[in-house]
């Protein structure tokens, strides 16, 4: 890269997909809950599991959020988010879990089971430290600036 050039580029936020309008909106609240200083992480609602797959086709997220579903849906964008994005980052967060589902999302690979009335604080704090862990993941906000005074001067 040319000496005159620089790159810059502004701290990245964590991105969360919020799988659920009732895990996108809790969500939400703990962000705003966190204050200005810890409010790094952007929300992105999925209302379905199908959804979720297409959004992850073409956006990259540091944690994929969801609820345990009764009808297994669930298991199914699990097993699916594994075998296409095997290094993608998911919770399971939720106000209350039964055993089964912990050891359900623990068993598929959960990087977090959490639940209670931290537990979607918590997220957020695990989506952050995961974007800090991961800096080069994603490249936001690039500018190049040229250098100018590093230039030989024309003839003319």
């Amino acid at each position: 890269m040319p000496e005159d050039v620089q790159i810059e580029s502004e701290p990245l936020n964590a991105s969360i997909l919020a799988i659920g309008a009732k895990v996108a909106n809790r969500l939400r609240q703990a962000r705003k809950s966190l204050g200005e200083a810890s409010n790094r992480s952007e929300v992105v609602e999925a209302a379905s599991p199908e959804l979720a797959i297409d959004l992850l086709r073409v956006l990259k997220f540091d944690l994929v959020a969801t609820e345990a579903c009764q009808d297994g849906s669930e298991a199914r964008l699990i097993s699916f988010l594994q075998r296409a994005w095997p290094g993608q980052k998911w919770a399971l967060v939720a106000d209350q879990t039964t055993d089964a589902e912990e050891l359900a999302a623990r068993q598929h690979g959960a990087a977090a089971v959490l639940d209670g009335p931290e537990a979607w604080r918590s997220a957020m704090e695990l989506a952050n430290r995961i974007r800090a862990s991961r800096p080069h993941a994603r490249v936001k906000g690039l500018k190049l600036r040229l250098d100018r005074s590093a230039r030989p001067a024309k003839a003319g």
